[in-house]
This record gives structure tokens, sequence and C-alpha cells, in this order.
């Protein structure tokens, strides 16, 4: 019942959430994420991931590099991926259409050395006994690929006789370990027991909605709600027998520069206890260079 790893500020690195966001921005941009959790326990689980992307818009395209590891156990086991990604827009007037593609090499580590099994133990004098295990491989490489569509769109919306807020929405899906959910994956066992690694399913979407207060004044704000769904499992489209993970909430951007937002994480959409995860509270702030009133 293992998963990917799973980020709570998932818009904070967009292309492990969707490869069809690859180059969304203009220019370059390079993007950090690191995760700790069950630190209480022997070593915890960490997980890191580093992603560069640009924009090539003569082309309608963006490319990408992406490189993650992460690390669990006493072992401990070790997983890394070097990751290529491709994204291509279709434009259009007031929305756009996003397909991205990601290919994936992976490898992961175990130093049996550091187990220990149960014939090894004696009742009183502790870990004294050579094992019969028969240790597997000590490292595993495996291909894997993964897709996705994203759809961006402009509205507007009148408050009144005078005035109207233009919302950009979008919303996405991807599809990774492509190769589980229509046949057999890849290998990931140390042992050759032919265990592949579940296909995940991720829906995803949210909308940008600028308001603006003390009229007159020019003091803006912007609420942006967001949510996704992710399904991981031998059969991801049947979400009562795979792994799910629902995430809600919004965003609260005050000047173009302040950031604050508050997302709730469940096992499903519906809000119980028996569900609840966690809570994610977020703040930031952004610094941009004054734009001249001539530049579009």
């Amino acid at each position: 019942r293992a998963q990917d790893p799973v980020l709570s500020q998932f818009f904070a690195n967009r292309t492990y959430l969707n490869p069809a966001f690859t180059g969304l921005e203009d220019g370059l941009q390079l993007s950090t994420t690191a995760r700790n959790q069950w630190f209480a326990a022997d070593r915890g689980y960490t997980f890191f991931t580093t992603t560069a992307e640009w924009q090539e818009p003569c082309w309608n395209s963006g490319f990408g590099i992406a490189l993650t590891h992460a690390q669990e156990g006493l072992a401990p086991i070790a997983s890394s991926s070097a990751s290529l990604m491709y994204s291509y827009v279709i434009p259009s007037e007031r929305n756009n259409w996003h397909f991205g593609v990601k290919y994936a090499y992976n490898q992961k580590r175990l130093d049996w050395s550091e187990l220990t099994f149960s014939d090894q133990l004696d009742p009183v004098f502790g870990n004294i006994y050579g094992s019969v295990v028969t240790p597997g491989k000590e490292s595993i490489d495996f291909h894997d690929f993964s897709f996705g569509v994203v759809r961006r769109w402009d509205s507007k919306t009148k408050t009144n006789r005078k005035h109207q807020y233009n919302t950009r929405s979008h919303i996405g899906v991807s599809i990774n370990h492509m190769a589980s959910l229509f046949g057999d994956g890849p290998d990931e066992s140390f042992l050759g027991t032919g265990t592949e690694v579940p296909a995940r399913i991720t829906l995803h979407g949210g909308t940008i909605i600028p308001l603006e207060f003390l009229r007159g004044v020019g003091r803006h704000l912007t609420l942006s709600p967001n949510f996704r769904f992710e399904s991981q499992g031998p059969n991801p489209l049947n979400p009562v027998k795979s792994l799910t993970l629902f995430s809600g909430g919004i965003y609260v951007i005050f000047l173009n520069q302040f950031t604050t937002g508050l997302l709730y994480h469940s096992r499903a959409p519906l809000a119980v206890a028996k569900h609840t995860n966690s809570m994610t509270l977020s703040a930031g702030f952004s610094s941009q260079p004054q734009k001249k009133k001539n530049d579009n």
C-alpha cells in the first residue's frame, strides 16, 4: 500500500503535479522542494526534488529537467530519479490547452548489511548469529513514463453595470506510471517478485479571482481556491480499492505581493475526522520590479 511522495504545497512544484505545466512561465524557472516526515521514528522519511524548466514561445513548447531523491528507514532504502519533461501548448483567444509528457530513469538501492532478521537474535545475548536469508539485489533500475493535460481559460464576471473582473481558471489531469495502468509496469522489487509501481491518477484545478476594495485607492485582493484529488493503486480508476488523497483550500494574495493560504488534506473528499490527515498553512512574499505604465 505504499504510494508516491505527496507534497502538501503541491503548487510550489507544478511539474511534479503535472508535466503539462512545464515551461508555463516566461524565462528560466528553478524550484526546489523538500519534505521530512515521521522524524520521531529512526531516520524517518526525507524527500527532495529540484526542477529546472524553460519556455520556448516560438515553438509553443516548454522543456524541463527534474531530479528527485528519497530516503527511508535504517538500511536505508534510497530512491533516486532523473526526468526529462516536454509540454506543448495549443493557444486560442481566451483559453489554452497544455499537453505534457515525462520520461524518468529511476534507481532504488538497499544496504542489506544494515538489516537484522529474526534468526540472528538470541533471547539473552541479542544479535549474535548469522542469518540464512539470501540477500536480494542491492540496486534496481527501471524506466517510467507519465502524461498530463491542462486546460486554462479566462472568463469575465460582472459585479454591476460599471465593473467586471477577469478570472483565470484551470483544470488538469495527469497519469503517472502509465505502463502499470495499461499493462505490466516496471518491477521495483529487490527480490524480483514482479511487484510493479502502481499507477497514480491526479485530478486538480483552481481559479484566480481578482477583487478590488477601497475603490479609487487601488487596493487589490486576489482569491485563489484550489483542489487536488489523487488515486494510486493496481486499479486507480476504482478509488474504493486504491489509496486516495484529497486536498482543498484557498490562497489569499494581497497587493500582488503577500500570500497566505490554508489547505485541508484528507483521505476522502468528505471532511470528517476519521478521514482527516492534516491542515497546511502557507505564507509568502514576492518582490517584483515596478513595471512601466506602457509595458504590456
